[in-house]
Formats: C-alpha cells, sequence, structure tokens
C-alpha cells in the first residue's frame, strides 16, 4: 500500500504541473506508452489489459482517469464544456458502493443514497432533496424520475420536482453510471415521521416546480389581487437561424394559504408575430396541451413548452430578424380552492398577465 500512496500523490502532484503546463502554453510534448498497471486494494490484486495509455511528460506518469478510478472501486462521470451552464468541463469521482443505495424505484431500475432532505427555512427555501443516483438500467426516454414524500401511515403527503441531475438528462445516463441529483417539495411542514420513495412515472406535457415564495413576480398588470396568474419564459432569447425554439407558459398559484385545483381544461395560445411599418404582423400561433390538476399555494407552479421550427403558419421559413411572441389568455379559469373544496370558483386571467417577449434570430 506504501507503493500505492506513493503512485497516487505523483500523479497528484503531476496532473497540478500538467494543468499549470497546459495554462500557460498550447503545446505540450510527452511520451505515450501501453502499460500494465498493478493495483493491490488491500488483499486483492488486480491488473489492466496493457491497453492503457500512460503519457510520460518531465518524469511524472499521467493515467487516463476513469480507467484508475473504476479499478479503484469508483465510478467517474464527465461533462464537457457548457453542459448545464458550466463553462469549464467538469469531472466527478465518486466512491460509492451498492450498499450505499438505499432506496430504490420498484422495477430496480434506480437506486438513491447519500440523500439529505432539508426543512431548514421554510419561511424562504422550500424542502430541498440532495443526494446520488445510481442507474442500475436505463431510463427510459417517455419516463421521469420523482420522489414522494409519506407519512408515518404511508400515505403520499407531497411530490417533489423532477429530478434535476449534475449535468445530464435522466435518460442519457446508462447501466452503472452515477449521478448527483437535486429537487425541491412544495412548501409543507416537517412531517413527524416521514419516507421517501422513489419513482418511475410517465413524461408529462406540465411538469410541477416550487417557485420560492419570497422571490418576487415582475410583469404587467394582473399579478396583484388574483391567487392565478400566468407567466411565460423562452429557452433563448438568441437564436440561430432555423434552430428550434422552446416557448413556455406556466400557471403559478400565488395564495398564501390555498391550493388551487383546476378542474376544466386550460389551455393557451402563444402568438409569434414580427413588426412591420410599427404594427404587429402575426407569423404563426402555437398551442400548448391542456392542464388540468392540483397547484399547490406560495408560488406553487406548473409549466409547460411548445416547439417553434422557425416557420410561419403555411411551413415557410423565416429569415433573421426580430420576433416576438406572447399568450394570448382565456379570460376565465374554473376550479376550486383548498379552503373550500366545494364551492367552484371562476379566476380572472387578465390579458396584461402576457407580456410580450423577444426572440432574435440570428
Amino acid at each position: 500500500m506504501g507503493i500505492l500512496k506513493k503512485f497516487i500523490l505523483g500523479l497528484l502532484c503531476g496532473m497540478a504541473i500538467c494543468l499549470a503546463t497546459a495554462a500557460s502554453s498550447s503545446e505540450v510534448r510527452a511520451i505515450l506508452f501501453p502499460t500494465v498497471i498493478t493495483y493491490q486494494i488491500n488483499d486483492e490484486v488486480t491488473r489492466s489489459d496493457g491497453e492503457d495509455i500512460i503519457l510520460n511528460y518531465n518524469q511524472h506518469l499521467y493515467v487516463p482517469l476513469r480507467s484508475f478510478a473504476e479499478h479503484m472501486g469508483s465510478t467517474v462521470e464527465y461533462a464537457p464544456p457548457g453542459s448545464y451552464g458550466h463553462s469549464k468541463a467538469t469531472v466527478s469521482v465518486y466512491k460509492l458502493d451498492d450498499k450505499d443505495f438505499t432506496i430504490f424505484d420498484e422495477s430496480n431500475t434506480v437506486g438513491m443514497g447519500k440523500f439529505t432532505l432539508s426543512f431548514d427555512d421554510l419561511n424562504y427555501s422550500a424542502p430541498l432533496l440532495t443526494g446520488t443516483l445510481k442507474f442500475n438500467q436505463s431510463l427510459p426516454t417517455d419516463k421521469q424520475l420523482v420522489v414522494s414524500l409519506l407519512n408515518q401511515d404511508g400515505d403520499v403527503i407531497a411530490v417533489s420536482e423532477q429530478l434535476k441531475l449534475a449535468y445530464r438528462q435522466a435518460d442519457e445516463m446508462v447501466a452503472g453510471e452515477i449521478t448527483k441529483f437535486s429537487t425541491e417539495f412544495p412548501y409543507i411542514d416537517e412531517p413527524d415521521q416521514y419516507s421517501l420513495q422513489l419513482q418511475i412515472v410517465p413524461q408529462t406535457t406540465w411538469n410541477f416546480n416550487q417557485i420560492y415564495s419570497e422571490s418576487v413576480l415582475t410583469g404587467a398588470g394582473g399579478l396583484d389581487g388574483y391567487p392565478l396568474i400566468v407567466g411565460t419564459y423562452i429557452d433563448a432569447d438568441t437564436v440561430k437561424l432555423n434552430q428550434s425554439v422552446e416557448i413556455g407558459a406556466r400557471l403559478i398559484n400565488i395564495s398564501d394559504d390555498d391550493d388551487i385545483t383546476i378542474q376544466e381544461d386550460l389551455f393557451f395560445y402563444l402568438d409569434i408575430y414580427k413588426m412591420e411599418n410599427n404594427s404587429r404582423v402575426l407569423v404563426r400561433t402555437l398551442k400548448t396541451e391542456p392542464f388540468t390538476g392540483n397547484i399547490p399555494y406560495r408560488k406553487g407552479s406548473y409549466y409547460t413548452s411548445v416547439s417553434w421550427d422557425q416557420k410561419d403558419e403555411n411551413g415557410n421559413s423565416l429569415a433573421k430578424g426580430e420576433y416576438w411572441f406572447k399568450p394570448r389568455l382565456p379570460s376565465q379559469a374554473t376550479g376550486t380552492l383548498s379552503s373550500d373544496p366545494e364551492k367552484t370558483v371562476t379566476f380572472e386571467l387578465e390579458d396584461s398577465m402576457g407580456a410580450n417577449q423577444i426572440i432574435l434570430i440570428e
């Protein structure tokens, strides 16, 4: 083990030198040669197959990180630059055993471990669950992962957002891979006793998202006085020509006391237009899928999106330039409040809730 420790120490020191050199020069000269590496971990000895290419630079040896880590019983996750907003490439090394994963979905496709559920500051932050996932099988593209919070009787009292993985989508993971995750629950007081249940559920067109209760919602008139409001969003306001654009709508419950249940189908038209001679010229109208269901209080929300292919109503590709979109809202929505579930309520949706947003096609 002493030799192994020295080798690891030398490897780490060498990595530091390599990084410093790479930062100061775009060219590195090194010797590459195939090598058999022997790993002795306690009483177990394993060897590589000799296909690993070792780099000799300034009398320091550099080994392939993934191969080295996996022989040491670890798992490596690599994310290229640009993944999930990270400007640099990211490498995560996980040293976890199967026993570290204690909660599994019914099909044993995914295991969850090393997790923490925090109810620390419910005046601001919603309950936050973080941890690690191991994929025993790949997740189908039409499925997503959520976690249910159960009380001591086994009843579901809350369901989380879709789990957000550190660098990839869940359906991009393959068998044996490990990654970090986070997710939030609706605002709920911490139960005296509870358990968690990992679930694989179908992808839906509308997805839950908890907005921090103290966050400020800005927009045109209509935010105050109405428990149900509408917001819009876009994945990127500047896009390349012929690049698809995801345009979305969001339903938000700003009540501090009541959940809202929408009983009848509620959908929106998203109008895309351009300005010509100070007048709007409609080029395309998109329609969301309908929504029904429960929206939790304290800025619980559901969101959906539709894809615009940069074509007009006749299927013609559009030129570069500035375009705008605005939701065309129904005047009302029908539902109930949790404080009086037997009473039908009509929610007024003022047109001023739907602000105009720009799309710049370059």
